[in-house]
């Protein structure tokens, strides 16, 4: 996972991202321009936040919310945790957000007077999901 944002209006020139979910209790490290924010019981990072972002990718200052980061400007980023002391870890990720599948089968969930269970097909892979859609 990597969620990319920015929005120099509100935020300044800073670079937000996301590279895991949110724990229950975090913590964070500053280095140089670069804070690690992390997982406190794994010590998995969860995100980092790049301060003077416009100077490691070029173009930012037009850009406002999410920024779907190309190899290039992950590399630029894991360059700049490099320099500031961290592993550098960033990944693009290529991986679609929006799927469609083919429902199978759906049955009525044993336990809820308005769920129900189904098996779709996405790609090669069989999915059971659970989900509040009457059709």
């Amino acid at each position: 996972m990597l969620i990319a944002s920015y929005n120099k209006e509100q935020l300044g020139d800073v670079l937000l991202t996301v590279v895991a979910p949110d724990a229950a209790a975090q913590s964070c490290e500053k280095k140089g321009n670069v804070v690690r924010i992390f997982d406190v019981e794994s010590g998995q990072t969860t995100g980092y936040n790049f301060f003077n972002a416009s100077k490691i990718i070029s173009g930012l200052e037009t850009k406002k919310g999410q920024i779907f980061l190309d190899n290039g400007q992950v590399d630029a980023l894991n360059e700049a945790l490099k320099e500031n002391g961290f592993s550098s870890e960033l990944v693009v990720d290529e991986k679609p957000k929006f799927v469609v599948g083919y429902v199978e089968k759906s049955e009525e969930h044993p336990d809820s007077d308005h769920l129900h269970v189904t098996s779709i097909k996405v790609d090669d892979e069989h999915l059971q999901i659970v989900c509040g859609a009457p059709n």
